[in-house]
């Protein structure tokens, strides 16, 4: 369906690449995508970043998500390919998968649950499963209030700013630049001149899939706040750094300056 896309502008599509470069193969559990540790898949992942624009005629046809009703919540996945790894370790993973999905040009699509850490308790085809395997546990959600808010703050940061939301290839051409080189472990990209789509004239995002701490290079040496970070998320500047900002091990890093 999606190499028709170009006769269907009007239409939005499930896209099935965005899904498996982020967290790796819906049918292979075990395999990793950039948001579970494999950098391998981290031009394809710049790629969908960007609204997937080899596929689609505009950002407005790409439905980007790592998870749905069918097939294994991404926590379940998570919890199979990414075994070795702590519980904590693996949240992070997943918190970096949704923040990949909710800052990308396109329609951001979110499970129910995948806020808290939804599980089907390692059922793949639940259609015949019984309530107990696919009703939402809300008591998951009490357990992981803070991951909840992260998650909500990364909804209003879209939301603030037209930036995270372009409507046309050129936009995302004019405005989205790639900041290289850059460690196979980082994706960033600098959203710049865009004061006319919200309160910021520039806006940074970082992502970073692996555990270690990391120093990553501004591309100048004026004032950037951070808006976002490991385990923080909004429109408020939590701090503020020049040149440089430390990356403190898996997670995504928003960084505006240009404050209206």
């Amino acid at each position: 369906m999606m190499q028709n896309a170009h006769l269907l502008p009007t239409i939005a599509f499930f896209n099935d690449r965005f899904r498996d470069y982020v967290k790796g193969s819906t049918f292979h559990l075990g395999e990793q995508g950039f948001a579970l540790g494999n950098s391998g898949y981290r031009e394809q992942v710049k790629r969908v970043i960007e609204g997937s624009h080899y596929l689609f005629s505009q950002p407005t046809q790409t439905v980007n998500y790592v998870e749905s009703h069918d097939n294994h919540t991404l926590w379940d996945k998570i919890s199979v390919a990414n075994y070795y790894e702590r519980e904590n370790v693996r949240k992070k993973r997943q918190k970096l998968a949704t923040a990949i999905t909710l800052l990308a040009q396109g329609i951001p699509f979110l499970h129910s649950g995948q806020e808290f850490y939804r599980t089907k308790q390692g059922v793949e085809n639940s259609y015949n499963a019984p309530d107990t395997i696919n009703r939402i546990d809300w008591t998951r959600k009490s357990m992981h209030e803070e991951d909840v808010r992260y998650v909500q703050g990364l909804i209003r940061l879209r939301k603030w700013h037209g930036a995270f939301r372009f409507q046309t290839v050129q936009e995302i051409r004019n405005h989205l630049l790639w900041l290289e080189p850059m460690p196979l472990t980082v994706l960033a990209f600098h959203l710049h001149d865009v004061s006319a789509y919200g309160p910021w004239s520039d806006i940074i995002v970082i992502h970073h899939n692996e555990e270690t701490p990391l120093a990553v290079a501004l591309p100048d040496e004026e004032i950037w706040y951070v808006v976002c970070d490991e385990s923080r998320s909004g429109i408020d500047p939590l701090y503020a750094v020049t040149k440089k900002i430390e990356l403190q091990g898996i997670g995504t890093v928003v960084l505006v300056k240009g404050l209206t």
